[in-house]
């Protein structure tokens, strides 16, 4: 039985098969970059989301730690405490009757803060500047942070209102010594000229100012010359 011999495969020629191996290198080198981009977009949004729980984290551990400061201090938080009505004395109504220190402190920078922004002394509280007042309340706020738990800066504005109160007391009382000073002095003046011209009318004519006789003084001395002569 004859057999039948396989016809020979036709070979590719040299062009074809090296414009065929170079498609195949850059498929692959476009598959290569496209894999390192999803990659690296993978690699970011993992690193994102890490910070992003990192941050997470932090916050949770920061509101935390200041519950727990609120609970062990009992101090409320910033913004939530309102000014009492009716009012009681300011000490009270800012919770420092405990800590007169710390009262007098604030006290003392807050008129110092006055000064800085140069609010006149003599000025109402009505009348004074609010750009200035304004300016007091946010450096108080960032000087002394106890401030920063009352709304709308009521203590601070009290504390203001006080101090301007105390000045005007102050600079009317002075006023008033001085002019006290002023109509005393004339007038003790005026009692001594007349007590000195009292003294001077009652002494009698021909008297000098021991009470003596003029004439019989003079007697007293022609007497005295007579018995020298003799």
């Amino acid at each position: 039985m004859a057999t039948s011999c396989p016809k020979p495969r036709k070979s590719m020629p040299q062009t074809q098969r090296m414009t065929s191996t170079a498609s195949k290198d850059k498929l692959i080198a476009e598959l290569q970059a496209q894999l390192q981009e999803v990659e690296s977009a993978a690699a970011a949004a993992a690193a994102k989301a890490e910070a992003a729980k990192a941050a997470q984290q932090v916050l949770e551990l920061r509101l935390k730690a200041s519950s727990a400061a609120s609970s062990n201090d009992g101090a409320p938080p910033d913004g939530s405490v309102t000014c009492p009505s009716p009012p009681c004395s300011l000490i009270q109504d800012m919770g420092l009757m405990d800590d007169c220190n710390q009262y007098k402190w604030i006290l003392h920078l807050v008129r110092a803060f006055m000064n800085h922004v140069d609010l006149p002394r003599t000025a109402m509280f009505r009348n004074a500047d609010p750009v200035k007042l304004a300016h007091i309340y946010t450096i108080t706020q960032e000087r002394i942070p106890f401030m920063c738990r009352f709304v709308a800066d009521w203590a601070t504005r009290e504390i203001v209102k006080q101090a301007l109160k105390n000045f005007c007391s102050y600079d009317v009382t002075v006023a008033g010594a001085e002019l006290e000073d002023n109509e005393e002095q004339p007038a003790a003046e005026e009692e001594e000229q007349e007590t000195s011209d009292s003294e001077g009318s009652n002494l009698g004519e021909g008297e000098n100012i021991n009470g003596e006789s003029n004439n019989a003084k003079s007697g007293e001395e022609s007497g005295g010359e007579s018995d020298a002569d003799s």
